[in-house]
């Protein structure tokens, strides 16, 4: 069950945020989350022992999100309620929210390695021009996987995994198929 306060947050947030910078507050999440890969950094935003004062000013000298000033805002209060734990969590709802709201279908793309953005993209455009609508796919690597690709959407499974196209195969052969 997803966390009632990055709900709220979220919310919040999308509310806030007008249809034409919804793709400026995607990129500065993106950024942010990106930016928290380096540990220090996260540690410092984490850190009971430093001042509120010194983080919000850090917080304005490395990032510039003039699309998305709420988005800075609602970091700072995050930060001064010790929510660092649901950044994630907030930026995957916001995301959600947003792809609802312009009638994006997400779905999770499972593959044996880790995909390029290109390569994403591709299967993206063959699963939106199959389902004749746009199409956000989150990557998932499932090492389970022989090879190929698996997208979930909605709850349908569109299965390209080698396994599958084995099984398929196998029954054809078994003449369980024509």
């Amino acid at each position: 069950m997803e966390n009632e306060l990055a709900i709220n947050y979220a919310r919040a947030l999308f509310e806030l945020s007008k249809p034409e910078h919804y793709q400026a507050y995607l990129s500065a999440w993106d950024e942010f989350l990106s930016s928290l890969e380096d540990k220090e950094w996260a540690r410092f935003l984490e850190s009971y022992t430093v001042d509120l004062a010194r983080k919000y000013d850090a917080l304005d000298k490395v990032y510039s999100f003039q699309d998305a000033p709420e988005l800075l805002s609602l970091l700072k209060v995050m930060i001064s309620h010790h929510r660092n734990n649901l950044f994630k969590d907030v930026a995957s709802l916001y995301r959600g929210y947003v792809h609802e709201s312009l009638g994006i279908k997400e779905g999770i793309l499972f593959s044996a390695y880790p995909l390029s953005e290109k390569e994403v993209k591709r299967v993206e455009e063959a699963i939106a021009k199959q389902l004749g609508g746009r199409v956000y796919l989150i990557q998932k690597v499932d090492h389970t996987l022989l090879g190929g690709i698996k997208v979930n959407i909605d709850g349908k499974v569109y299965d390209g995994t080698l396994r599958n196209r084995l099984q398929e195969l196998k029954r054809r052969l078994k003449g369980g198929a024509s």
